[in-house]
């Protein structure tokens, strides 16, 4: 395979590419007018306020793997699945090298922890009635002390 090969094989857009998606699925996303499976060049044009963009779109939607691209609404959480499996697959290899740093060890297990909810809830500190006491006014403390009595006397 020769190189320039590559392009025929993977679309790999570029930043005012990336700002012409964003633009449109943002719009799209605000009016929700076309159902996603009929979405037309025509459409995406109309939906498109920046001139640059609809020029930048006319010149490309021709390009082997630019509609596939564009339409693809899902890439976003395509790539975030990705990243994520890198940075499992690093960290995976940081928890086996046993020359790693401790504390970075230590760290990510703790990462680790919290995204597969492994820790402990974290609790509240315990209340002290005593505390609610020392807040209560003289007749609310007078009518919580009889409450309590009354409770105290039916136990026996």
């Amino acid at each position: 395979m020769r190189l320039h090969d590559v392009d025929d094989i993977i679309f790999v857009p570029s930043a005012p590419m990336m700002k012409l998606k964003a633009a449109f699925w943002n719009r799209h996303n605000s009016q929700d007018i076309v159902e996603e499976s009929a979405i037309t060049k025509g459409y995406i044009l109309s939906s498109l306020r920046d001139e640059g963009q609809k020029r930048l779109l006319e010149a490309h939607w021709g390009n082997k793997g630019f509609q596939d691209w564009l339409l693809n609404k899902e890439e976003v959480r395509d790539r975030i699945e990705y990243m994520f499996d890198l940075a499992m697959n690093e960290a995976e290899a940081i928890l086996r090298n046993p020359e790693a740093n401790m504390n970075a060890k230590v760290s990510l297990i703790k990462h680790m922890s919290e995204l597969a909810n492994k820790l402990p809830e974290k609790t509240s500190a315990d209340k002290f009635i005593d505390a609610e006491i020392s807040k209560m006014d003289p007749q609310r403390l007078d009518a919580y002390i009889k409450s309590k009595t009354r409770a105290l006397k039916g136990t026996s």
